[in-house]
């Protein structure tokens, strides 16, 4: 049986006791999962703490729920990040949602010279895409969630991250697979018209190394998917 996940505020799951829901994600459980009372749910905060309960009555726009038991699962010490060039709207949040699904640990939306946002365009953006990366928890079970960071102009986003972490996609780069082992990668994703030239000069200088992604060329949301595949799959830990 699949299980009904719903998401609470952190702290809520720190002991046993009584766990009422109300909102967006009371009508999760009763409207999309069609929960009914007696039934289990799985609740998460996306925090690391995961509990399980039971449904002990619903009513107009609240679900209460008997909490059994919880646990705060440990945080992975291996991940992917990536840095993405600011996309237009529905790009920006579908690959913020999908980069959840991955596994991507941390996403630093960043501004180039081709982004269709501003750095002040795209802060005033940064809380949709945190709901969107934390609604995301439930579809795919995530104990911890995925950090959205304030964006950042290109030239700053080396500061980030150690040299030995910087990669950036690259159609002539080197292939992921035959890259050394790497400890919790930073992949940097260009925007739709790709980096310019002086900006690849740029991260050449900082010591950015390029890698491929495929032989094809990819839509830079859809890079983000295959990034984080690839790199997880070749460089991250064997379960």
């Amino acid at each position: 049986m699949v299980e009904r996940w719903a998401l609470v505020e952190p702290g809520t799951l720190t002991g046993p006791g009584e766990v009422v829901l109300e909102g967006e994600e009371a009508r999760h459980l009763t409207a999309v999962l069609r929960c009914r009372a007696g039934e289990a749910v799985v609740l998460a905060d996306g925090d690391g703490w995961v509990g399980s309960g039971t449904i002990t009555a619903i009513g107009r726009g609240r679900v209460e729920i008997r909490l059994s038991s919880s646990q705060r699962r440990p945080r992975p010490e291996w991940g992917v990040s990536i840095a993405l060039a600011v996309l237009h709207t529905q790009a920006m949040d579908w690959a913020v949602q999908k980069a959840v699904e991955v596994g991507v640990v941390e996403l630093i939306p960043v501004v180039t010279e081709r982004s269709q946002l501003s750095l002040h365009v795209a802060g005033s953006r940064l809380a949709r895409w945190r709901k969107i990366a934390r609604q995301a928890l439930k579809q795919c079970r995530r104990d911890w969630g995925m950090r959205v960071e304030e964006p950042v102009l290109l030239r700053d986003l080396s500061f980030r991250v150690a040299k030995e972490q910087r990669l950036v996609a690259d159609p002539c780069g080197t292939a992921v697979g035959w890259l050394e082992p790497l400890a919790n990668p930073l992949l940097l994703i260009g925007p739709e018209g790709g980096l310019t030239a002086e900006e690849r000069d740029s991260l050449a200088g900082a010591g950015w190394r390029g890698v491929s992604l495929g032989p094809y060329t990819l839509r830079a949301e859809t890079a983000v998917v295959v990034g984080a595949t690839v790199l997880t799959a070749c460089h991250g830990p064997r379960r």
